[in-house]
């Protein structure tokens, strides 16, 4: 998922629509999916710096590592 589901950017409207629509499809299935035992887990991890990052022209606070962020999922679903 994105942290834009949860806050609205400026010029990235399809992006954030279909962030949001991630982020309810993962607490739909979350719910739907307690009676086989499945837990579901959504990610949502806010700026990585990736080559899709480096094009931004604008503030992306708290941007982490490609391996922050790996080390902050791993610990999160741990």
């Amino acid at each position: 998922g994105s942290a834009s589901a949860y806050v609205p950017f400026a010029r990235a409207e399809a992006y954030g629509s279909s962030k949001a629509a991630i982020h309810y499809l993962m607490k739909t299935l979350q719910i739907s999916l307690v009676p086989q035992d499945i837990s579901v887990s959504l990610v949502v991890p806010g700026f990585v710096e990736t080559p899709m990052t480096k094009q931004n022209d604008f503030p992306m606070p708290f941007i982490q590592t490609p391996k922050q962020a790996s080390q902050a999922i791993r610990d999160g679903i741990a």
